[in-house]
């Protein structure tokens, strides 16, 4: 008798053990399901003066590298190299740049329909740093959830962060989507193809397959949690995300910051290296390129 007691015990409990697990299963599948899914759109560098106006005035940059879109906001001029499925934003020290020459950031994107106050909540479970949002008026609506910075400590200033960029519905329309793109989601490709047209359709910059950032400790450390948030995986010091560029950290060394971006072009090119200032430069060949960037971080 009491043979069969105990064996009905371990068959009741093995039962609802069964049924827990099952039960949690089912919400992770459900949980993950609806978790928020991020692309790397572009990423923003700052640069100084110099470079800035170098690249400006640089004719093979502007006829055969890539489509050069320069526009004026409230801190003065930007520059966007526009390749095919990516592109790099360049811009001065001003405004939220001020005292971060050599910052990357990587700016994401969900292109779907979602509340920037849920994006937040999701990405505050990864981090014990508070974010915020920063909101820009302009032309276009747009959210930036970013983390929070003493401003007054211009010294501890972070200059590699990933950021989360979510436009406003009522900008997707009237760029002509609809609601059901965003239900779906819209692909980084698709969204460059409509944001670009045929500008970039004789130009070599095609896409960014890896970005190489020197961090310091304090920035690999806050940034890592970050990034896990984004949805990247992590071997040793770089992270992967499906469909995106693998990104490299790397620890500065003295005081030297550098960031290099290595970019697939649409055509094979014979080796050339072109010097754009003393801490800019992009070397290109076969079917590969590579602008790098290099600034100490006691620059002023």
């Amino acid at each position: 008798m009491t043979m069969t007691i105990n064996t009905a015990r371990k068959i009741y409990l093995g039962f609802t053990l069964f049924c827990i697990l099952t039960s949690s299963l089912r919400g992770l599948s459900q949980s993950s399901h609806n978790l928020p899914t991020f692309q790397l759109n572009h990423i923003d560098i700052c640069i100084d003066s110099v470079s800035f106006n170098a690249i400006l005035k640089n004719d093979f940059l502007r006829d055969s590298f890539a489509f050069v879109k320069v526009f004026t906001d409230s801190t003065g001029s930007e520059i966007m190299l526009l390749g095919k499925e990516f592109f790099i934003h360049l811009l001065p020290d001003k405004g939220f740049y001020e005292n971060r020459l050599g910052a990357t950031l990587l700016v994401h994107h969900s292109f779907q329909k979602q509340e920037t106050k849920s994006l937040m909540e999701y990405l505050q479970s990864f981090t014990t740093d508070s974010l915020y949002n920063r909101p820009y008026t302009s032309k276009m609506n747009i959210d930036y959830i970013n983390v929070y910075e003493n401003l007054e400590k211009k010294d501890s200033l972070l200059k590699f962060i990933p950021i989360l960029q979510n436009w406003s519905t009522n900008d997707y329309l009237s760029w002509g989507y609809v609601h059901q793109d965003l239900q779906n989601g819209i692909t980084q490709k698709k969204f460059m193809a409509d944001y670009v047209g045929k500008e970039t359709e004789s130009k070599l910059f095609k896409n960014v397959e890896t970005i190489t950032v020197a961090v310091t400790k304090s920035e690999k450390g806050k940034m890592s949690v970050l990034l896990n948030a984004y949805g990247y995986k992590r071997k040793g010091s770089t992270y992967f995300l499906t469909g995106n560029p693998t990104v490299h950290l790397t620890e500065i060394k003295n005081r030297l910051r550098a960031i290099i971006v290595n970019i697939s072009l649409t055509k094979a090119m014979r080796k050339q290296n072109v010097i754009l200032s003393d801490k800019v430069s992009l070397t290109l060949k076969n079917k590969k390129a590579s602008l790098q960037y290099s600034i100490f971080e006691n620059y002023h």
